[in-house]
């Protein structure tokens, strides 16, 4: 089973490698340890969010190699499709604007199949 994790706002610094850090013991429970990042920012800001989250990851001891970014966006929706060629054992849905991930995530919700 595919576990998810939705991180919203007001993230704490502090609080990070304990919050992040459960996710990932939570994820590796019987699994590979694929992380899908799922993200949907404006174009000029993918890849700095893609970093930032992604360096919050390695810095709790999570292989980079085993992050596979996924961009999602109301054009691009998230698709089961693009769960099945990556394989994760979960997927964080990191933060932004909320119409915008919700165009990403709920125009096709076949999506929600991988994660039984």
């Amino acid at each position: 089973m595919c576990r998810i994790f939705l991180h919203g706002g007001g993230d704490d610094v502090a609080s990070r490698r304990e919050t992040f850090g459960q996710f990932v013991a939570a994820m590796m429970v019987g699994e590979t340890g694929k992380l899908a990042l799922v993200l949907e920012e404006e174009e000029t800001a993918v890849f700095e969010s893609q970093q930032a989250y992604s360096t919050i990851f390695t810095s709790i001891g999570f292989p980079a190699d085993n992050i596979a970014p996924i961009y999602a966006t109301k054009t691009n929706p998230l698709t089961y499709e693009m769960l099945v060629h990556i394989a994760p054992s979960g997927l964080f849905v990191c933060g932004g604007v909320t119409p915008s991930y919700q165009q990403a995530l709920c125009v096709n919700p076949a999506w929600l199949a991988y994660l039984q």
